[in-house]
This record gives structure tokens, sequence and C-alpha cells, in this order.
């Protein structure tokens, strides 16, 4: 999960799965929304679903947060399915 800019509320979540290229997203992205309503309040749910096939790392092996955060079609290792899996 991670914090993106948004005009209306000032920031949004926005949650970024590393999913095998065989899973269907569709499926992943039902199955996590019924998961998270159980455990999260509204305000706290993830606006918006991402697939990547791994996540971006500095040299240390830290996750960078910042190419995740940015506009949807600038985020690394991008997978196909992603800009049908928003809300």
């Amino acid at each position: 999960m991670v914090g993106v800019p948004d005009d209306d509320l000032g920031q949004r979540v926005r949650a970024v799965i590393i999913a095998s290229s065989n899973m269907k997203h569709r499926a992943l992205k039902k199955a996590l929304k019924t998961g998270l309503a159980a455990r999260l309040a509204t305000y706290e749910m993830p606006r918006e679903y991402v697939f990547v096939s791994e996540l971006p790392r500095n040299a240390a092996g830290k996750v960078l947060l910042g190419p995740l955060s940015g506009p949807s079609n600038q985020i690394p290792n991008l997978q196909s399915d992603s800009k049908k899996a928003k809300e």
C-alpha cells in the first residue's frame, strides 16, 4: 500500500500487488477487496489496485516507494491488466 496524491482528498491509497503472470487479476482483486473490507474502514480501502511483476528496489535492496506512488502508467514492471483493475 502506498499513498498517491489526489486533488480532492489530498492523498488516496493504492494497493501494489506482486502477481505472477498466470494469476487472474480480477479474481485476485475481488478476493483482496473482500478480505480488506473485513479489516479496514471505508476510507482506508485502496481506491486503485495495480499489479506488478516485481517491486522497484535500490542498490541496497530496499523498495523504492517514489515510483510506486506516481502516475499508474509510469510504474515500473506494471502488468498489462493493471489498467483494467482500477475502480
